[in-house]
């Protein structure tokens, strides 16, 4: 029995020893050792989120707790228990994991970028505008929907850009009248909202000629018809009203409904038409005078008309020694070896002789009796210029003038070449050329450099011997003037400035009868009425820069004409006819004097306007055609008046 029980007792020691070490084995905890994310950099956009996957060592750590932090918030947040990371503006953030046991720690730099904002829209204000100038602005206001959307490119178009053209700022800008859609739309997404523009552009004022005289014929009484020209051009609303003070008596003004109104004499006496504006209600006039017929023969019968040529071109050779090229009185060849073009370029001409003066070294200017030329002979009196100086070309251009001959050397713009005026009185003895002025260079100082002048000089003398000459300064839009007094006198040079540059060749003739009114010509720019200081009076319409040169104004036998020519060079730059480039143009660049009656109008402007009137409609009361001679323009004109035997002479 003893021995039974013994044994129990070993067992069970034996096995409650065993459970114990068990016990003991499983309490025992295993640490931290480390902690790690799965990636140690991660990209957001703003708005999006992520949870960070992450690892703690050794995987039977007993303890996994871990907290999770962000070192900018304002970036990104994180979840302290879950590490889910929320995005929340454009930047980077630095997000830890800790461990709880152990404080072990790893980093994940986490960038956030911005997120894209799509156009959803786009809006435009106002909807609608209405402007009433030509040139008239206004800035248009566009922007994106959302406002923070990513692309905030906007597209401008007008459907009409001749009514109203719109840039890239959404500007406005009114050109004509008419109605423009003004589009704006989005680059991205194209979302479009429009503006309709309306331009009403608004009249301005209304001009009418200033003049007008009819002739009371019978049976049929002279008539005109009025064109009023309202402003702006762009205008809408262009219809004008017409009236005549007094309405009956003198003429019958008839409306034609197109802004035109026709006049038709009725009456001797004056009375005064109105024109209005429609549109504003803006009025300009015009004075009418109605006159009967004269009881005498008027004006010059050039029906009869007696043509004298001298020149050597294809219309006659007369003179060959006298006029041609290379030969006579300007030398045999010597001219064109100095590389000077031969033969005459200017003249001029009272009731006894013909002056001849060539832009020439070799030999002088001289004079050929009128009397002799008729009857067809030559007898050259040659002019002393032993005394003339050289220096550019002796000599440049001249005129006659009650008895006394004027003449001017012209410059090369060169340093040392002064611009000198000769002088030589008919009624002397001698024919010794005088220099009566002498102008820059070491001569009379003028207001400004005067280069290159004496091309063309306009010598305006009356028969005290006062007056002015006026010369163009080549290449520019100024005049040099100097002032001539007792025939042989000069003194203050003033360099005038007249509206626009009308070449080395543009003449400043006076009004004849009109001591403050010059006709001012040239080949590139309309014909001006204008005072003695440049300031315009009136400027032509009907002509081109090149069909009015030389224009002069001459009263005879109660009437007043325009003498003009046609300077234009017959072919263009590159040698081609002007004619074969626009047919319709042709008679433009033809060289020819014209002649026309301008007898209307009380005042040398009216009379002008009444010209202008006419527009292509006008015609020349005589014409003679240049265009067979070989010089490529002409640029001289001079009349005489014989007074005595009712003659007047035209040379050109």
């Amino acid at each position: 029995m003893k021995k039974v029980s013994i044994f129990l007792i070993v067992v069970a020691a034996f096995l409650t020893v065993t459970l114990k070490s068990c016990q003991d084995e499983e309490k025992k905890e295993v640490p931290v050792t480390g902690v790690s994310f799965a990636s140690d950099k991660q990209t957001l956009t703003e708005g999006s989120f992520l949870t960070l996957q992450y690892t703690v060592r050794p995987e039977n750590a007993t303890n996994q707790n871990v907290t999770f932090t962000s070192s900018k918030t304002d970036v990104a947040t994180v979840d302290a228990i879950s590490g889910k990371v929320t995005a929340k503006a454009p930047g980077t953030a630095e997000i830890t994991v800790t461990t709880e046991d152990g404080a072990k720690k790893d980093y994940c730099t986490v960038t956030v970028t911005k997120a894209d904002v799509p156009v959803t829209d786009v809006v435009l204000g106002p909807a609608a505008i209405t402007l009433n100038k030509v040139g008239e602005e206004y800035q248009l206001n566009a922007s994106v929907v959302p406002a923070n959307a990513d692309n905030k490119l906007l597209e401008w178009e007008s459907d009409k850009p001749a009514v109203a053209t719109v840039d890239e700022t959404g500007k406005v800008t009114a050109l004509t009248s008419g109605t423009a859609n003004i589009k704006v739309k989005t680059s991205e997404g194209a979302k479009e909202k429009t503006c309709v523009v309306t331009v009403d552009i608004l009249v301005t004022g209304v001009t009418l000629r200033s003049g007008l005289s009819l002739v009371l014929t019978d049976p049929d009484p002279e008539s005109e018809t009025l064109t009023a020209t309202v402003y702006p051009d762009e205008a809408l609303v262009r219809g004008v009203t017409w009236a005549i003070e007094p309405a009956t008596g003198v003429a019958t003004l008839t409306d034609n409904g197109d802004g035109t109104a026709t006049v038709v004499a009725s009456g001797e006496g004056t009375a005064v038409i109105t024109v209005t504006t429609v549109q504003g209600g803006f009025t300009a006039t015009c004075n009418l005078t109605v006159s009967l017929p004269p009881d005498k023969p008027v004006g010059a019968d050039f029906t009869q008309a007696v043509v004298y040529n001298f020149s050597a071109g294809n219309g006659g050779t007369k003179f060959p020694e006298v006029f041609g090229t290379g030969n006579g009185f300007f030398g045999t060849g010597g001219a064109a070896a100095e590389g000077m073009a031969a033969g005459a370029r200017f003249v001029t001409m009272d009731l006894e002789h013909v002056f001849i003066a060539g832009r020439e070294l070799l030999d002088p200017p001289f004079l050929l009796g009128l009397d002799d030329l008729k009857a067809g002979t030559v007898n050259p009196v040659r002019l002393n210029v032993d005394d003339v100086p050289a220096g550019g070309y002796k000599f440049g251009s001249g005129q006659m003038r009650n008895g006394h001959l004027y003449m001017n050397n012209m410059t090369l713009g060169v340093t040392g070449t002064p611009f000198r005026i000769y002088h030589w009185d008919k009624t002397k003895a001698t024919d010794d050329l005088e220099i009566i002025g002498t102008f820059g260079a070491g001569g009379i100082e003028v207001p400004t450099t005067v280069i290159r002048v004496g091309d063309n000089v306009s010598y305006n003398i009356d028969e005290s011997g006062n007056g002015y000459l006026f010369t163009p300064v080549n290449a520019s839009a100024n005049i040099l003037r100097v002032k001539i007094t007792n025939f042989n006198e000069t003194s203050d040079p003033v360099v005038i400035a007249i509206p626009e540059d009308r070449g080395p060749f543009a003449t400043y003739q006076q009004v004849d009868g009109q001591p403050n009114e010059y006709l001012i010509s040239g080949r590139s720019a309309p014909t001006i009425l204008a005072d003695v200081d440049g300031n315009g009076i009136y400027t032509m319409t009907s002509f081109a820069g090149t069909d009015n040169n030389a224009a002069r104004v001459v009263n005879f036998n109660e009437a007043r004409y325009l003498i003009c020519m046609n300077s234009a060079n017959v072919t263009n730059a590159a040698g081609t006819a002007w004619g074969e480039i626009n047919p319709a143009e042709a008679s433009r660049h033809q060289k020819v004097i014209t002649v026309y009656d301008i007898t209307k109008g009380g005042t040398t402007r009216e009379a002008l306007e009444e010209l202008d009137a006419k527009g292509d409609e006008k015609e020349p009361v005589y014409e003679f055609s240049l265009d067979s001679y070989p010089s490529d323009g002409c640029v001289s004109i001079e009349f005489v008046k014989d007074d005595a035997n009712k003659k007047l002479y035209i040379v050109g």
